[in-house]
């Protein structure tokens, strides 16, 4: 399963060129084309963060979205947050067994449970609100960074 970092970089760059695991996977940098630009997130001080080893291009989401359009404005670019971040909730992988041997997954798998009665309508009311509130506290954590740094 790809980190919501690495689902980001790969909508701008293209798939990795190689995956180490751990949601640690390398691409071309875009800024020297240098083939070490990865993500770490197995690496505490590099959660939610990538670099390259080569230019020392680092950075989390909202830095490489920056210098993605660094034209557009700061709440534009948190609007564009938002949307990969529902984007990537939608896209999240939940492989769980089914008779039929294929992963499902995202609202198709919360389907599934509640049809095969898997779990009850309220467990998963309190899941997807426990999947909102942590989506909101990132976003904000992001945002709030952002301004402190100026």
């Amino acid at each position: 399963m790809s980190t919501f970092l690495e689902s980001v970089i790969t909508k701008y760059l293209g798939p990795p060129t190689r995956i180490v695991g751990h949601g640690e996977a390398y691409w071309p940098c875009p800024q020297c084309d240098h083939p070490r630009f990865h993500s770490m997130p197995d690496r505490p001080e590099y959660k939610h963060r990538y670099k390259c080893w080569s230019c020392g291009f680092q950075g989390d989401v909202l830095d490489f979205l920056q210098a993605s359009h660094p034209l557009e404005p700061y709440d534009k670019r948190l609007d564009r947050l938002t949307q990969l971040q529902r984007e990537f909730d939608q896209e999240v992988v939940v492989p769980i067994y089914n008779p039929g041997g294929e992963e499902v997954h995202g609202v198709e798998l919360l389907k599934d449970l509640l049809k095969a009665k898997r779990i009850e309508p309220d467990d998963l009311l309190e899941l997807v609100a426990d999947w909102r509130h942590q989506r909101e506290m990132l976003l904000e954590q992001f945002s709030l960074g952002r301004k402190r740094r100026g």
